[in-house]
């Protein structure tokens, strides 16, 4: 319009919104399988890089100056635009720049990042492909990948690959969201498919063996044990409990922590992850009855110790002194018990497995399961113990079968002593 100065890059959309374009040079252009698309003499086909934000402003001058500001943000790092930045300095600005990205997941993303980086990392972000994103995602399930301690294992597990391929996504979505690439390749490739381990459990019997051993066990280990396998509580939520969550009138637990434990920093007490995982439990009365005998002992052992017992945090299941224990502790403590006692090897995560099955195929409903285990969603339970679900149902043809057959009875029961009336 006439007499209306016009401001580049600034598209008024409304009185008061405003989209913003910033061109930044120009890119390859590829297919949907991440190609390289050719022009007519045979060359990488290119076009130009551009941004759009709404924003609010009351004039296009304002619109403009907040443009400038944008621009001066993409670029005013050592760090220029997206044409310059490569994979690792994009996740170095996104560690910087993330908000609430507690140092445990910081750690789990340093450790998948670290292939990452040594595949795609020195490439700009825009010049890494979906076809790049699909062979690094291969070779992530070569023999020799896998570097850590357990035995007979040399590949990568599915979930350990997916979650590379999700961290990937990750930062290509935060990057688009900055104005700091155009496009995100992940989303032209297959999400890799994660299967759940299998996690060995005790069947009834060894279950029963454990338990009457147990008793012989240091009391502190035996609440510990028993609170797992009856609450399915987390190991970091098991180290976190502290006295004043435990309600012995009416037997409950509540869950405001989780133990970690950080290289360089130690362990830390942090809040749950969700909502959920903050939450009220109930307890067998005679599990609750041994964990008040442990209280006891503890408090004996504090009398004694006197100025020496460390205070500050009051822990349930704490060190001879008082200090937290280390999640690992459990570990360590449970294989020395079940070699001494000559039971199969068992994980502590494995207690948390079994309350879950059990209840499942007691017939507790998956919701209230999903509730105990503090998932976020009912959908991780499902997925988690899709086979105890599936088994659990096979099982109600069985109940069926015996309440149709009763009824029956009961049914021709009652219509004989009708044709005995009625003679």
């Amino acid at each position: 319009m006439a007499g209306i100065k016009q401001y580049p890059g600034v598209l008024q959309v409304t009185a008061n919104t405003f989209k913003l374009t910033i061109t930044d040079g120009y890119t390859e252009v590829t297919d949907e399988q991440g190609n390289a698309v050719l022009d007519k003499q045979g060359k990488p086909k290119k076009q130009q890089k551009r941004y759009f934000k709404t924003v609010t402003a009351k004039s296009a001058k304002e619109a403009s100056d907040l443009r400038a500001q944008w621009i001066t943000d993409i670029k005013g790092g050592a760090i220029l635009t997206n044409t310059k930045m490569t994979l690792k300095e994009f996740y170095a600005y996104f560690k910087k720049h993330t908000e609430k990205l507690a140092p445990k997941t910081i750690l789990a993303y340093d450790g998948f990042f670290t292939r990452i980086d040594t595949a795609l990392g020195h490439k700009q972000l825009d010049n890494i492909t979906a076809n790049n994103i699909r062979a690094f995602i291969t070779n992530l399930s070569e023999e020799g990948t896998y570097k850590g301690k357990k035995k007979d294992q040399s590949t990568l597990s599915s979930t350990t690959i997916q979650k590379h391929h999700k961290l990937l996504n990750l930062l290509y979505n935060r990057a688009m969201k900055w104005g700091l690439a155009s496009t995100n390749p992940c989303e032209r490739t297959d999400t890799p498919k994660a299967t759940s381990p299998h996690i060995a459990v005790y069947d009834k019997k060894n279950l029963s063996e454990f338990l009457a051993k147990l008793d012989t066990a240091e009391t502190k280990y035996q609440a510990l044990m028993l609170l797992a396998l009856s609450t399915g509580m987390r190991r970091g939520e098991l180290f976190a409990l502290q006295w004043n969550a435990i309600d012995f009138d009416n037997n409950t637990i509540r869950i405001l922590h989780t133990m970690q434990y950080i290289p360089a920093k130690g362990l830390t007490l942090k809040e749950p992850k969700t909502e959920l995982s903050s939450r009220l439990l109930s307890a067998p009365p005679s599990v609750m009855a041994v964990l008040k005998r442990h209280k006891a002992e503890q408090s004996a052992k504090k009398l004694k110790l006197g100025d020496r017992w460390h205070k500050e945090h009051d822990f349930v299941f704490s060190t001879w002194e008082g200090k937290a224990m280390h999640p690992d502790s459990l570990n360590t403590w449970l294989t020395r018990f079940t070699v001494g006692n000559k039971l199969p090897h068992i994980s502590p995560h494995a207690f948390r497995h079994m309350a879950a099955s059990y209840l499942i195929n007691s017939g507790v409903d998956v919701r209230t399961v999903s509730g105990k285990l503090g998932h976020a969603r009912t959908s991780t339970t499902t997925d988690i113990y899709a086979h105890v679900i599936q088994s659990a149902e096979q099982q109600t043809a069985d109940i069926m079968s015996g309440i149709l057959a009763d009824s029956k009875a009961k049914g021709k029961e009652i219509l004989e002593k009708q044709k005995k009336q009625t003679k």
